[in-house]
């Protein structure tokens, strides 16, 4: 981890250093990217791209470097932060940095021998190395273990997975879940608490759909339809912007549909709150769908007064 900051600046002047610093960095890899592609689509000779290959890869390391440099910075407080926190209670941060920008730096400056094995294996692997493959190899580290299942039998199983996504192209696009990410074959390997005759809504996004069609037979249920949750705002995506998400809608044994005045339109419209909180609306129709029978939520976020709850977090 190089020190790219001198003694005689101030903490501030440190952390815009930094900041432009990183940013150039960023845009260089992308364009590195770039540069990559052409030259595998016009089937330039291997030495070439490997060249450039680890010209990008010593810029992302850089990058990773410079931002634990940061995270080492924003740990102590500088003596206008002190004064402010002082007076409100809490830590003011630089104008400049946000929350999230504050505590991931520090995670990587705090954690920076698995920042390393990331950045050798990365190499290893001929990929380029990113802040977002960096915090999830921390997390990994010290993602803690599924907790036992809940013994039972439960006539609805409403479930949201923390489904492993890997976007390498870009920092920008992130998942944060309230829980660790699962792969796909220990998503499949979960006993479920259901009874013989069952009804499952699973929720998943568009990219996830094909592993959730996977998870739905590996727990043996057979895929019956789905409603889509209208976020009613539009996000990130690499084909098309996101602006939903699926709940999918499955059987096991003679699992049955509600009754006629308790079926509800498949678009379920609520703004998205916030982030993996699902719609209140949808806790609103399965109660009215299946108003007697028992009910239980995993992974859930939060409780609820009818329903038994399997992994909230802490």
């Amino acid at each position: 981890m190089k020190d790219l900051s001198k003694r005689s600046e101030t903490s501030l002047e440190k952390i815009d250093k930094l900041k432009n610093f990183i940013a150039i960095r960023r845009r260089e890899i992308t364009a590195y990217r770039a540069k990559l592609r052409a030259m595998k689509d016009i089937g330039m000779i291997e030495e070439e791209q490997k060249k450039v290959l680890n010209e990008a890869q010593d810029k992302a390391e850089e990058v990773l470097g410079a931002e634990a440099e940061l995270g080492k910075i924003l740990a102590v407080p500088s003596k206008s932060e002190k004064a402010t926190s002082s007076a409100k209670g809490t830590r003011s941060l630089p104008a400049n940095i946000t929350k999230k920008q504050s505590y991931e730096t520090q995670k990587i400056c705090n954690n920076w021998p698995i920042v390393e094995d990331y950045m050798e294996e990365s190499r290893a692997m001929e990929q380029i190395a990113t802040h977002t493959g960096a915090i999830k190899e921390i997390n990994i580290k010290f993602r803690p273990k599924t907790p036992p299942m809940i013994k039972g039998k439960f006539d609805v199983i409403y479930a949201d997975p923390p489904w492993d996504y890997d976007f390498s192209a870009t920092d920008s696009r992130r998942i944060d879940f309230h829980y660790p990410s699962m792969k796909l074959e220990n998503i499949e390997n979960l006993k479920l608490p259901d009874s013989k005759n069952a009804v499952l809504f699973l929720w998943a996004t568009a990219p996830k759909l094909q592993e959730a069609l996977k998870v739905i037979i590996a727990w043996g249920y057979e895929y019956k339809t789905h409603a889509i949750w209208d976020k009613e705002i539009t996000g990130m995506g690499y084909w098309f912007r996101g602006q939903h998400e699926l709940l999918l809608v499955s059987t096991k044994g003679k699992g049955v549909p509600p009754e006629a005045t308790n079926r509800f339109s498949s678009i379920i419209r609520e703004k998205r709150g916030k982030h993996s909180r699902k719609p209140e609306r949808a806790y609103e129709i399965l109660e009215t769908m299946f108003p007697e029978q028992k009910k239980i939520e995993l992974f859930a976020t939060k409780r609820r007064p009818g329903w038994i709850f399997w992994g909230i977090p802490k």
